[in-house]
């Protein structure tokens, strides 16, 4: 029977598989308890719950075999381990049917009768339920799925510990282990839902069904993307609902890693223009204490406190946003959304970026474009100490205003972009001397002037010319 011959409502039916199948387990699993008390225990009166207990767990086993053929028609099974696990369970389901006739009397044959062969009849069973069991586990989760972590399996080879960040392999290093937690379970080897398998890159590159899964250098026409990113509750969203979704920091790594990446194998983050949230991603996954904030830069994090949640409450209770660049190292960035601060409650703001006195030594990455800011509130940003990257586009601020930045002798990116900024910014960059980049474009900053810049410093100068 092909996929499209299939009605909705068998599918629907066959779903229940998965929740009906525990049930024949508890119940024949308990009347191979119930047998072995009667004959080993003085507990003799356990053996009149025997036969119901094998009744139920035959008749709920029917009912699984049942459901679980409906749910083999939605297709994308391992033909051969699917067909060993459906006669396994018929096999199994029949065993109980039998041996509760026995036990129950329904069922007199003489030889029966006087062997007295339940326990056996019962081990059988159990045994049988164990490699249905088995087969099921590999058709969801995998051929390996029981003996991955079999303490004398030969494993696979681990990956090369890394010497520096930039030296990971994008793919094997932080592609495969967001597959393997959140994909594989349903497109493997045995289990290729909707024809496609994840669990290895050659898989990835053959697609499914539709075709391929991503188009490499554009994440907008690629359909691992689209998926990923359409509503929980849509048909087609992957994984889909009741499944663990990825989170925002997988999905950007993804869409850079077919973007920046080229969807290769082979791409190190050393090779590529990595994004600077994605370096952070990269960093607290392959354990890196120490990651530079910008690519290819070697500058150790500071050492933080670990966050006081009351002070990030109140905090966020006025409008700012707090996120933990790596988890657990106290670092963050802090973020304000666009039009927050106007002309008139400027004041108000000024008190409110005194709230973020406690963290000043804690933030690292800071986001107030957009906004009036005054210079009472650029002279509170400047004592963020181990500010490394700021950006303050679209915002009020002057060169009078830009002048106490430059005690930021750790900021590496500022984005002062369509400002009113001129001229006399140039000098103060010269100041902050671990800066890197400075995003000036639609300023009043002339070409003249930026190329004069340019030729006695190493700062890059993004003008848009």
């Amino acid at each position: 029977m092909s996929m499209q011959e299939v009605s909705d409502f068998v599918l629907f039916l066959g779903r229940f598989h998965p929740l009906v199948v525990h049930l024949p387990i508890g119940f024949l699993m308990f009347a191979l308890i119930l047998e072995l008390a009667d004959n080993f225990t003085k507990m003799k009166h356990l053996n009149a719950a025997v036969p119901l207990a094998l009744l139920f767990g035959a008749i709920s086993g029917a009912v699984a075999c049942m459901l679980g053929y409906m749910l083999s028609q939605s297709g994308g099974y391992d033909e051969d381990m699917l067909n060993g696990h459906f006669w396994f369970g018929i096999g199994t389901t029949v065993i109980a049917f039998f041996a509760w006739a026995v036990k129950s009397g329904k069922l007199k044959i003489a030889f029966l009768q006087k062997a007295k062969p339940n326990l056996a009849l019962l081990t059988v069973m159990v045994i049988l339920l164990s490699v249905t069991g088995h087969y099921g586990g590999n058709l969801t989760h995998g051929e390996d799925y029981l003996v991955k972590y079999a303490p004398f399996r030969e494993k696979e080879e681990p990956l090369p510990q890394l010497a520096k960040l930039e030296d990971a392999t994008v793919y094997p290093y932080l592609v495969k282990p967001i597959f393997e937690a959140k994909c594989v379970s349903c497109h493997n080897e045995s289990k290729k839902k909707g024809g496609l398998a994840m669990h290895s890159f050659e898989a990835l590159t053959v697609g499914g069904d539709d075709g391929s899964i991503f188009t490499a250098g554009d994440a907008e026409r690629s359909e691992l993307i689209r998926r990923i990113n359409l509503p929980e509750n849509h048909d087609d969203v992957m994984p889909p609902e009741g499944k663990t979704p990825l989170t925002d920091q997988e999905s950007a790594l993804l869409k850079y890693w077919i973007e920046q990446g080229q969807a290769n194998e082979l791409t190190t983050l050393g090779e590529t223009e990595v994004p600077e949230d994605i370096l952070a991603y990269a960093a607290s996954t392959l354990g890196f204490a120490a990651a530079g904030l910008a690519h290819g830069s070697t500058d150790v994090l500071p050492t933080a406190n670990p966050l006081n949640m009351e002070v990030v409450h109140s905090i966020t209770e006025q409008g700012f946003k707090v996120k933990e660049l790596i988890d657990g190292s106290g670092l963050v960035e802090v973020t304000l959304e666009d039009g927050q601060i106007n002309a008139e409650n400027i004041n108000k703001w000024e008190e409110n970026f005194k709230l973020l006195v406690p963290l000043k030594d804690q933030i690292l990455w800071a986001d107030f474009g957009g906004n009036e800011l005054s210079d009472a509130i650029l002279v509170q940003i400047a004592s963020f100490t181990n500010l490394r990257k700021l950006v303050l586009d679209n915002t009020t601020i002057t060169d009078t205003s830009v002048q106490p930045l430059t005690t930021l002798k750790n900021l590496e990116s500022l984005n002062v972009y369509k400002t009113n900024v001129t001229n006399n910014l140039l000098p103060m960059l010269g100041e902050m001397a671990n800066l890197k980049k400075v995003y000036i474009w639609q300023t009043q900053v002339s070409e003249d002037a930026i190329e004069q810049f340019s030729k006695n410093s190493n700062l890059e100068v993004v003008s848009g010319v």
